[in-house]
């Protein structure tokens, strides 16, 4: 599955999702979470254009965001971002949307350490892009950012994925936890831009299978509204060790089940 030659393959990089008060400080202040389910950073991230503050889950090769809601901490209630390991894929995308008559808004991001903002990553997504519930973009890693960002940590300082959460893991000094990598997503989102997110992912090299957009190595499902609620609904995770029985926490309104068969399913209430 690729953008086309030269491209190269379209991963998910990390999606987040806006919680509720409550679910989020049950996040915040479980020691399961914490210690043992996943990498786990909270953390506030200034770049040039906006400040936030987050909780942060570590996969392998993948991640995820959690925002409490009220704090005006994103532009929509869930964003999903694709990555490429290719050096140079997003600008060759760029240049194939503008061939097409769209409008590509290709820019660089940074991260500030230690007061000094550091090339981050590409992100492209189309200038036009106004969504209610779901903000998608691409993103690929910069050269320079591991080669800067607490460069002290002997690990490689490539554009991979793998490479830049093993920087964060080193940093954080955390082994690996139960949590390996989402493989699946499921989003509530209201009628109408479920098309235009199956059509944007088709221009970023996804496939369309039905209401799943699928990248390299997860599935992100376009669920109804089925109420008045919309959003991430359900994650779904490889474990790295399977647990013996189910085993099940409540977090809020949000459950997380361990399951036998090497997944970890939660379930989130999504946002009003």
């Amino acid at each position: 599955m690729t953008l086309g030659i030269g491209y190269g393959q379209v991963y998910l990089n990390h999606f987040y999702a806006t919680v509720d008060p409550e679910t989020y400080s049950a996040i915040e202040n479980s020691s399961f979470i914490r210690n043992t389910f996943a990498v786990f950073e909270q953390r506030t991230t200034i770049r040039e254009d906006r400040t936030y503050t987050g909780i942060y889950l570590y996969g392998d090769h993948n991640y995820f965001e959690f925002f409490e809601a009220g704090k005006d901490q994103s532009p929509t209630p869930v964003g999903v971002a694709f990555g490429v390991e290719e050096s140079g894929a997003l600008s060759r995308l760029a240049a194939a949307w503008k061939a097409q008559g769209l409008d590509p808004a290709l820019l660089t991001l940074t991260r500030h350490l230690d007061g000094a903002a550091i090339p981050w990553f590409l992100s492209l997504s189309p200038a036009s892009e106004h969504p209610a519930v779901v903000r998608m973009w691409m993103m690929e890693y910069l050269p320079e950012f591991l080669t800067r960002w607490h460069s002290e940590v002997p690990t490689p300082s490539g554009i991979s994925r793998g490479d830049v959460l093993a920087r964060y893991r080193a940093f954080l000094r955390k082994d690996q936890k139960l949590m390996a990598d989402v493989t699946r997503i499921s989003i509530q989102v209201p009628g109408g831009e479920d098309q235009s997110l199956k059509k944007l992912a088709g221009l970023m090299g996804c496939r369309i299978e039905n209401r799943e957009i699928v990248a390299a190595d997860a599935r992100i499902r376009l669920v109804p509204p089925l109420d008045s609620r919309t959003g991430v609904r359900q994650i779904v995770m490889r474990l790295r060790r399977a647990p013996s029985e189910a085993r099940r926490f409540t977090l809020g309104a949000s459950v997380l089940e361990l399951l036998p068969d090497g997944r970890a399913v939660w379930n989130l209430p999504g946002t009003q």
